[in-house]
């Protein structure tokens, strides 16, 4: 049976005009420099970019999250699925003008998801007293799909879209995003049923909203632009289980913090080499907790090069980031210290997709590569070098496309080419794709 499905998935792995986050993921696993339908959440003006779409994605297949090995006979799930659709109205010959709207459900933000899996990193997880807070699952080792228990547990996760194009073609957007978690300190920890001193079923008031104004226009003769700018609102409010009498059984770790994110790039065409150059520049900043702050900056140029059957894009980029980190505690000390993370470098990446043997079937190949310095609290504590693990610096995808309007993308195991991933042995990883994401067209 093994070979069976092997050989149907094999067979049948393809091309997306629209972009997936499969896709995404094997150009190079960022697409700041090429267009794709993923980038409808964070400019909700480039849903005049597609007509009436629909799209989701298994999510990912990551390793055993009980140890390196894979168990025979385990069914392995993929991780934070999501889905979502387009529809445009209003369409009439000879004119650009239309309206869209389009919603995606469980789509995790990449900030909310920043956040949500570096709790205790970010300082967040101990209270002014040295108390431990809880904002999810149980002390006892419940878990949930953005990180370890007691980190969040938000809900809802769901994006609104709406999206004006004119008559000259350009198109005006405008975006939201919600996710949220209300409940009772008793709803923690398992076994704690003692009165909550409220009596409230909300007392954990944690939510993530956020909304963006975008634009997507021509400004000169081949130029055109993409642009937007985006407004967050997180609160986290945790419980505090060892507070003791006279303090505060619940903890603020942020209370409507808000936070900016800029985004633009610009698509120049030229004619000489079938493509475009692609400046791209990016600020995110996101405030929570007594004055701290995460500051993400980019900026670079990209090339996107239309080829025999295929697509090219490369680009180099460079990028600041600073976080509060916890640092390492000395011997002496009972408690986590916490102080400024800066990291500064750059990137270089590449993609490039292709049908081979067929129109119906492509090909990819992606690269990424990051060397930055990261410094803590100024070098006062320490510097170091990184760079992209070496998990993460390469990928090979695959596409289908069924008639030009179904269009399904896939990640291949790494080990794949290798060991075709060990289906006519019992060990190794026991999967062929670790990323299905799909996009239909009508």
């Amino acid at each position: 049976m093994k070979k069976i499905i092997s050989g149907v998935i094999l067979a049948g792995a393809v091309f997306a005009v629209f972009a997936t986050d499969a896709r995404v993921e094997t150009m190079g696993r960022n697409s700041n420099f090429f267009q794709d339908e993923t980038q409808i959440h964070q400019n909700a003006a480039n849903l005049g970019l597609y007509n009436s779409i629909m799209y989701g994605s298994y999510g990912s297949i990551a390793r055993s999250p009980s140890s390196e090995a894979w168990e025979t006979g385990r069914d392995w799930r993929p991780e934070l699925p999501h889905f979502g659709a387009a529809v445009s109205f209003g369409q009439k010959d000879g004119n650009l003008s239309k309206f869209s709207v389009g919603a995606t459900f469980n789509r995790v933000d990449s900030a909310l998801s920043y956040v949500a899996k570096n709790i205790d990193v970010l300082g967040l997880r101990t209270d002014a007293n040295g108390n431990n807070v809880f904002f999810a699952g149980d002390s006892l080792g419940w878990s949930n799909s953005l990180g370890r228990a007691g980190d969040l547990d938000l809900k809802g996760k769901i994006d609104l879209m709406m999206a004006y194009t004119l008559s000259n073609g350009t198109t005006i957007g405008l975006g939201g995003y919600l996710a949220f978690q209300d409940g009772a300190r008793r709803d923690l920890l398992r076994g704690w049923d003692r009165p909550t001193t409220t009596g409230s079923s909300k007392e954990l008031q944690n939510r993530f909203v956020k909304g963006n104004v975008g634009v997507n226009t021509n400004i000169g003769d081949g130029i055109d632009l993409e642009a937007s700018v985006g407004i967050s609102a997180l609160t986290l409010r945790g419980a505090v289980p060892g507070a003791l009498q006279g303090e505060d059984a619940f903890f603020y770790a942020a209370d409507n913090d808000i936070g900016v994110q800029i985004d633009a790039r610009m698509f120049a065409d030229v004619a000489s080499i079938n493509g475009a150059f692609v400046p791209h520049i990016q600020a995110n900043i996101f405030n929570y907790g007594d004055g701290q702050n995460i500051i993400d900056f980019n900026a670079g140029l990209g090339i996107n090069l239309n080829i025999d059957r295929g697509f090219f894009w490369a680009g180099l980029e460079g990028l600041y980031k600073k976080t509060s980190h916890t640092l390492v505690s000395l011997p002496s000390e009972t408690m986590d210290r916490f102080g400024e993370k800066d990291i500064i470098g750059g990137r270089v990446g590449f993609g490039i997709e292709r049908n081979v043997l067929t129109d119906w079937f492509v090909i990819r190949v992606g690269g990424a590569k990051l060397l930055a310095k990261e410094s803590r609290n100024g070098d006062k504590d320490g510097s170091r070098w990184i760079e992209t693990a070496d998990e993460d610096h390469v990928s090979l995808g695959m596409g289908v496309n069924v008639e030009d309007r179904l269009r399904i993308d896939f990640t291949v195991a790494q080990n794949l080419p290798y060991t075709f991933t060990s289906l006519f042995s019992s060990g190794g990883n026991p999967y062929l794709m670790s990323r299905v994401s799909a996009v239909f067209s009508f």
